[in-house]
């Protein structure tokens, strides 16, 4: 799946910079801060997610921000059965 936001993302950061407003940014939860969202301008990245480029003769992948690893594991064992390898770590 690949879901760019990359417009919407783009006037979020304008609309928080022209009001002076600090950005909140989140992804899927897993580390969430502090800071009161009454006071900052959330700017959620999880739906932001998709492969956007991939040479698996490199070994190198771009990702959307909020791409999960399950999307790095998807595009890297389906596209090409050398690359694929455990991300246990992800």
């Amino acid at each position: 799946m690949d879901n760019d936001s990359s417009a919407q993302i783009v006037d979020t950061v304008h609309n928080s910079y022209q009001k002076r407003t600090p950005l909140q940014i989140t992804g899927g939860g897993s580390h969430p801060y502090s800071t009161p969202l009454d006071a900052c301008t959330p700017l959620h990245l999880s739906e932001h997610s998709g492969v956007i480029e991939y040479y698996p003769a490199e070994l190198t992948i771009t990702l959307r921000a909020g791409s999960s690893s399950l999307t790095f594991k998807t595009a890297t064992c389906c596209r090409a059965a050398d690359a694929c390898f455990r991300t246990t770590y992800l």
